[in-house]
């Protein structure tokens, strides 16, 4: 799932001007994830900066065995393991490692919002000249 978020070096990288409004797209990788900084940030907070989209869903099924795969994989600390099942809170963003890593395909992420990808590009345009 893409997250979409404000990262002030975007303005440097992208020679953008600092409107203070909502920039960067982010798919969570591994490889290059800043916006993982952010877990340190109360989950009511983070939503002011990184919100999760509207309608948004991830649930835990039943094929979960507490394994562990995906606290290990979730940069923003938002899995647990208690009694043998994987719990998201409040920090989850929704952007898929957890459902791209778990070997027991018990995470299900969907959107529920039938405007979803409209609200996300909203905010984007607002950088365009159209």
């Amino acid at each position: 799932m893409p997250l979409t978020g404000k990262v002030r070096i975007d303005n440097f990288i992208f020679l953008t001007p600092d409107k203070s409004k909502l920039l960067s797209v982010c798919f969570c990788c591994h490889c290059c994830c800043m916006m993982t900084s952010f877990k340190h940030i109360p989950g009511q907070h983070l939503d002011h900066v990184m919100p999760r989209l509207e309608g948004l869903e991830v649930t835990v099924t039943e094929n979960c065995l507490g394994c562990g795969t995906c606290v290990e994989t979730c940069g923003f600390d938002a899995i647990t393991i208690e009694g043998g099942h994987a719990l998201h809170n409040a920090q989850c963003r929704g952007c898929g490692r957890c459902e791209r890593t778990c070997p027991n395909d018990a995470v299900r992420i969907k959107v529920t919002n039938p405007t979803a990808t409209e609200d996300a590009k909203r905010p984007i345009e607002s950088y365009l000249r159209i």
